[in-house]
This record gives structure tokens, sequence and C-alpha cells, in this order.
């Protein structure tokens, strides 16, 4: 849960999305921590710990807690136990994975590692996925084929400095010193060889 707890409050929706995340998983966002034993807690207890989190948010943020507040706090708990519970099968717990939906699909004999192009290639998920953030609904943003992968790769510029990963490109970086050349893109570092993505 380390990538929610710097996001807590979403620009568009407040608390009521994320806080299903942080109820599917037990993870309270008041303390940082997991809740213990959370697995074992009543659904009571685990409104008891979100309710007070979206009140807490919505007091830190209109300064008292009016009408309004209460609306808003039952609405977004009663947000979390629908998106949570199933009710076709009669499990009305809350703890537990949220239903993933697959949206973006790679045939099966490609490989894409996300890592190599965010944590190395210092790439923004919208590169690929668009603006996320402002969509109501999350859709494929981006066409993901061959062609579009191959033409990223002529076209985007490796991101040298400053990245450690990258120092074993010593000719490069000569070259850029230099003034020889302004930039280096994926393709000539092998970003076409095709094991890169075919396995």
């Amino acid at each position: 849960m380390n990538c929610h707890r710097a996001i807590k409050v979403g620009s568009t929706y407040g608390t009521a999305e994320l806080t299903k995340i942080f109820a599917s998983v037990g993870y309270d966002p008041s303390t940082d921590k997991y809740i213990p034993n959370y697995e074992d807690l009543s659904k009571d207890e685990i409104e008891q710990v979100y309710k007070k989190w979206i009140s807490d948010i919505y007091i830190t943020d209109k300064g008292t807690l009016d009408p309004m507040g209460e609306r808003t706090i039952n609405e977004q708990w009663d947000g979390i136990v629908e998106a949570l519970t199933d009710k076709k099968t009669r499990d009305f717990k809350i703890q537990g994975p949220i239903e993933w939906v697959r949206i973006h699909n790679l045939p099966d004999h490609a490989y894409f590692n996300h890592a190599q192009h965010v944590s190395v290639g210092k790439l923004e998920c919208q590169t690929c996925h668009g603006p996320v953030e402002a969509m109501e609904v999350v859709k494929q943003y981006s066409p993901l084929s061959m062609g579009w992968c191959i033409n990223c790769h002529r076209q985007t510029a490796v991101k040298f400095t400053e990245n450690p990963y990258y120092q074993s490109y010593a000719k490069f970086h000569k070259e850029i010193a230099k003034g020889e050349r302004d930039k280096v893109t994926v393709e000539e570092i092998g970003g076409l060889e095709c094991q890169k993505c075919h396995y």
C-alpha cells in the first residue's frame, strides 16, 4: 500500500474511491498501517474505521461536520459496501480483493516490463495509459500495438542524466559531452531487439 500513502484524497472524488482500496486490504489511512487481524473484523468494526477516516478528512477540509458531511460519510460507506461485497454469492465481507477488470491486454507471446519503462526509463504512466486521473471510466488510451511500441522506441530519447542504470553506456555519454549527439534513443540501446518483447 506504499503507493497510496502519498495520495489519500483524490482530486475528483476526494476519499470516495481511494477508501474502497484501503477497505479491501485493511489499510488504515489514519494511522498509515495495516489493521491487525483485519480478516476477523466485523462489518460494523470496519465501518467505524473508514467512517472515522472519511469524517476526519471532511472536517479538515470544511472545518466542521455538518449535515452535508454526514450525508457524504454515509454515501461513501454505502459505496464501499456496494463495491466490495458480492450479493450474487451472498458474500457480504468487506475484506478481500477488488475484482480486477483487464483493460490493457497484450498477446500472450508479448512481454511487457513496467519496471523497465517506469523505474529505468522514467516514463510517466500517462505516456501509455493517457490521462487516467481525468477518466470517469478507465479505458485503453493507446493502441499498444507492435508498431506503436516500435515507433515510441525509435523516437523516445533515453534519460541519461542522473540515471545510474545507463552509466555503462560510456560511449554515448562521451558523444553527448562532445556535442556529437544531442540524444540517444531507445532503439540505439537495443530497444528494437525482438527478444526484448517476444520470447
